[in-house]
């Protein structure tokens, strides 16, 4: 990814960037301090505070505990009001996050805290293309079961499906393929239930 979103193959290469410039509150997030945490949102806290890296770039507080995959720190962010879609520069919010890191208890407690799970950031990859990205399966299921759109394009036109074929992962493409087949049918089966509105006449009669 061209934004820290550490995950699968970015690791170490994404974490860098977090690094150096941060202030009291981010290094507390980064060495999964959580009594430190806590006590700052007691004492009245934004839990949608953002701190700044030494390249400028800012990041919520929750971008930084889902990257580092910090657990307890996230629970704590959303329980006091942390906004579950918020963005970072490009438009990524903690969902895409944990799809890179292949977290799915991250994944379902994001969705389940009102995450916008089909969220597209400036290039419109929503948390699903990033998945596919990096092939994290774990993270790609427990989309797929919350109800993310396998056929939702970004901006240059691919799916999820079809950036995993050009990123050449190939344990999620076959998934990826059966979900959107899935959800073609679906949606046609839905359409053939619609009752159509039969037409009526001004005097109420059927036309």
């Amino acid at each position: 990814m061209p934004h820290p979103a550490p995950g699968a193959g970015a690791g170490r290469t994404a974490r860098s960037r977090y690094r150096g410039g941060m202030n009291a509150l981010g290094r507390a997030v980064l060495r999964n301090d959580t009594p430190a945490i806590q006590a700052y949102l007691e004492r009245g806290g934004n839990a949608n505070a953002r701190v700044r890296n030494q390249a400028g770039e800012e990041f919520a507080l929750l971008h930084l505990a889902t990257a580092y995959r910090q657990d307890s720190i996230v629970d704590l962010l959303i329980r006091s009001g942390a906004d579950p879609s918020i963005t970072d520069p490009v438009g990524l919010t903690p969902l895409h996050y944990a799809a890179a890191a292949n977290d799915a208890r991250l994944t379902d407690r994001l969705v389940h805290a009102g995450a916008a799970i089909d969220r597209a950031d400036a290039a419109g990859r929503t948390p699903l293309h990033v998945s596919a990205q990096f092939a994290a399966r774990n993270a790609l299921s427990a989309l797929l079961a919350e109800g993310a759109d396998p056929t939702c394009t970004n901006k240059h036109g691919r799916t999820p499906a079809e950036v995993a074929v050009a990123r050449g992962q190939v344990s999620v493409i076959d998934v990826l393929l059966t979900a959107q087949r899935v959800w073609h049918r679906s949606r046609e089966q839905e359409r053939a239930t619609v009752v159509p509105t039969r037409r009526r006449d001004d005097q109420g009669q059927s036309l």
